[in-house]
């Protein structure tokens, strides 16, 4: 069944399909990553383009997670450039005219993800002004970037509680 889904997703998001899909937020996980529903009835779990928030047990992780949940909470959201990316969808996020991405940079609750940016100019300079104002995660003067997080806390990773509450 699992196999089925993923040849299903990568039918609907291949590099040669990129029609945008509605989709309705079920749930935000993390400050980059939500559930949604779409008209016909397939949930996905979806990782935001071009951005890296706090893990969820980082410092501002609960943050960054309930700054998406009032960006994006039990609305609906339009994804671009939708493609499968492990055990999610990575894609652009459209609430509207607002691009979601650019969002939660602008007002600190995510650093750019300078390994999969294509808007590396415009997303950098929200990114500073965010430090500028010291908004969001930018009021801890050393914010530790989540992949270095992630390294240094590589064992909690490997526990059931978190695998559970991750599904990973």
């Amino acid at each position: 069944m699992k196999k089925l889904l993923i040849v299903l997703v990568s039918c609907l998001f291949s590099p040669h399909t990129m029609a945008a899909v509605t989709c309705h937020v079920l749930g935000v996980l993390e400050g980059d990553v939500f559930t949604c529903l779409t008209k016909e009835q397939n949930i996905f779990k979806v990782r935001i383009h071009e951005i890296d928030a706090p893990e969820l047990y980082q410092p501002y992780g609960m943050e960054s997670r309930k700054h998406l949940q009032t960006l994006i909470g039990d609305t609906d959201v339009t994804l671009h450039n939708a493609k499968v990316n492990g055990r999610f969808l990575l894609a652009d996020v459209m609430k509207g005219d607002v691009n979601i991405s650019y969002k939660m940079i602008e007002d600190g609750y995510a650093w750019v993800n300078r390994s999969d940016v294509v808007h590396l100019n415009e997303l950098d300079d929200l990114e500073r002004m965010a430090q500028r104002k010291n908004i969001g995660l930018w009021k801890d003067p050393y914010p530790i970037y989540p992949p270095i997080w992630r390294q240094d806390h590589k064992d909690n990773f490997k526990s059931s509680f978190y695998k559970e509450a991750h599904g990973r």
